[in-house]
């Protein structure tokens, strides 16, 4: 299901992705939980979406601030793949002060 989000994330085609996304997200944490890798994937991708819709920055920051936090308690701060969240996170924290009125997100 998130496959097939970002393929039409992919494609501009975001009121259709974001459903897709939000699905598979509800899922994951039911099936999964809400501290678990795969969640963390989940919250990323739909991030990325809102940052694309230039729209809902602090929600966009938020979700990505919360799959770092667990990406963090899974693989630890050392591991190789928690330095791409960290990226990653920042990339949509620039990205979301950049298109706000005042260059602020809300949680700073």
């Amino acid at each position: 299901m998130e496959e097939v989000g970002t393929y039409l994330r992919e494609r501009a085609e975001y009121s259709l992705a974001r459903p897709l996304y939000e699905r598979a997200l509800a899922i994951r944490e039911k099936a999964l939980g809400p501290e678990h890798r795969d969640t963390a994937s989940s919250l990323n991708s739909l991030a990325l979406l809102l940052g694309d819709q230039r729209r809902a920055g602090r929600c966009a920051a938020a979700l990505s601030e919360r799959a770092l936090a667990i990406r963090e308690e899974v693989l630890g701060p050392e591991h190789p793949y928690f330095y791409p969240e960290i990226i990653r996170f920042f990339r949509i924290v620039e990205f979301v002060k950049s298109n706000s009125p005042r260059g602020k997100i809300g949680f700073e």
